[in-house]
C-alpha cells in the first residue's frame, strides 16, 4: 500500500484520534494540533520506506495511537520545563 494511501486510512478515522487524544486530558485546544502533528510525524515515516499497514487493505491503529500518546506527551514535557524556566527565572528575580 502507497503512503498516501496509508496516511488517508488513517485520516478517515480523524474522529477517532480526536477523542482518544481528548481521553488523554489534553487541553481542548490543543488536540488538533497532537493529531496534525501526528499525522506529520507518520507522513515522515511513510515518506522513508516505512509501512504502518496491518493486513492488505488497512492500517495499524495501535501503531498510529502510540504516536499520538508519544506527540501528547513529548508536548507536556515541554511545556513542563518552560514553566519550570519561567518559575525559576521568577524565583532569580524575586532573589535579586
Amino acid at each position: 500500500m502507497k503512503a498516501k494511501e496509508q496516511l488517508e486510512k488513517l485520516a478517515n478515522k480523524h474522529s477517532r484520534w480526536v477523542e482518544l487524544v481528548k481521553n488523554m486530558g489534553c487541553n481542548p485546544s490543543c488536540i488538533e494540533d497532537v493529531v496534525q502533528d501526528s499525522y506529520l510525524k507518520i507522513w515522515k515515516h511513510l515518506e522513508n520506506g516505512k509501512q504502518i499497514t496491518h493486513g492488505e487493505d488497512d492500517v495499524n491503529d495501535f501503531y498510529f495511537y502510540m504516536t499520538l500518546r508519544s506527540v501528547y506527551f513529548d508536548g507536556l514535557k515541554k511545556k513542563r520545563a518552560v514553566n519550570q524556566e519561567v518559575a525559576s527565572e521568577e524565583a532569580l528575580r524575586l532573589a535579586i
